[in-house]
């Protein structure tokens, strides 16, 4: 139960959607309608890659924009990690030209 409850702080329309489907009563209508949105996003989301929040590819590339970097050009393994270090390394020098 506890990888799904750190799934869950990951990607919180999932465990908006397990809430509703795991009730014990008929959802109301208007529920339904508010599960929409959290359904959607789960049908557009890359499921081959585990990216963290804010290392989503933008377009296609690296979400920082000092590199870019197609993510098409590295292994489903490496990508997450790409994003990773781009963004510690855009912080580290962000940081940097702040003292």
């Amino acid at each position: 139960m506890e990888l799904a409850l750190i799934a869950y702080k990951l990607f919180p329309e999932r465990g908006l959607l397990a809430e509703k489907m795991a009730a014990s009563f008929p959802l109301t209508t208007n529920k339904m309608w508010t599960a929409l949105p959290d359904l959607h996003a789960l049908c557009l989301c890359d499921s081959d890659v585990l990216h963290l929040p804010g290392l989503h590819p933008v377009k296609g590339a690296c979400p920082v924009t000092a590199c870019q970097q197609s993510m098409d050009s590295l292994s489903k393994s490496q990508r997450n990690g790409h994003a990773h270090d781009c963004v510690r390394r855009e912080l580290a020098e962000n940081l940097n030209r702040l003292h």
